[in-house]
């Protein structure tokens, strides 16, 4: 009997290791790639909530500056203390730029008006935008003198950049140049 137990526990053991390699060889086989690909999935699951969270974000800024934007056309269309000017007067508005510039101490060099574009988004079109480059040299002082008498006289115009650029050599000499933006009255009415 005893030799026979030795045999069934041999047997029994070689099919316990057997049972042993095969489910190890499942595991290699089918279970760790599907556990790998459901951490795969988890991870991109995850990266998924991220980009909708930055999308949701995004649109959320987009609609705020959006409200932003129209707050501030309304409020530019209904100032009743700017009267828009038609864009014709073009001649008339750059003569009064460089006036003003003189008059600040600025030497003129040029004055480029671009063409008109639209100035708001809405289907009503309430204004117009037309650019004007102006460049010139002076003093730091006649230049930040001309913006501050440039926003005091002419409400209808905004800065859009602005260039002072030190001339080496020419004393106290500084190259002006900057980017205005001219609200006018729409040239369908």
């Amino acid at each position: 009997m005893k030799a026979g137990f030795a045999k069934n526990l041999r047997i029994d053991a070689a099919g316990l290791f057997a049972c042993g390699v095969l489910t190890m060889a499942a595991y290699m086989a089918g279970a760790e790639p599907l556990v790998q690909r459901h951490e795969q999935a988890n991870a991109w699951a995850e990266q998924l909530v991220q980009a909708r969270q930055h999308r949701q974000d995004l649109l959320a800024s987009n609609h705020d500056l959006k409200a932003r934007l129209t707050g501030v056309e309304q409020a530019l269309a209904s100032s009743s203390g700017a009267v828009l000017q038609p864009a014709r007067l073009i001649n008339q508005r750059m003569a009064a730029l460089t006036a003003l510039a003189n008059e600040t101490g600025l030497q003129v060099q040029s004055v480029n008006p671009g063409a008109p574009g639209p100035g708001s988004s809405d289907t009503t079109q309430r204004f117009s935008r037309v650019p004007i480059s102006m460049s010139s040299t002076g003093s730091y002082q006649t230049s930040a003198e001309f913006l501050h008498r440039l926003h005091q006289s002419f409400h209808d115009m905004s800065v859009t950049s602005i260039d002072l650029t030190d001339d080496r050599g020419e004393g106290e000499s500084a190259s002006f140049a900057v980017q205005l933006i001219w609200y006018v009255a729409p040239t369908s009415r």
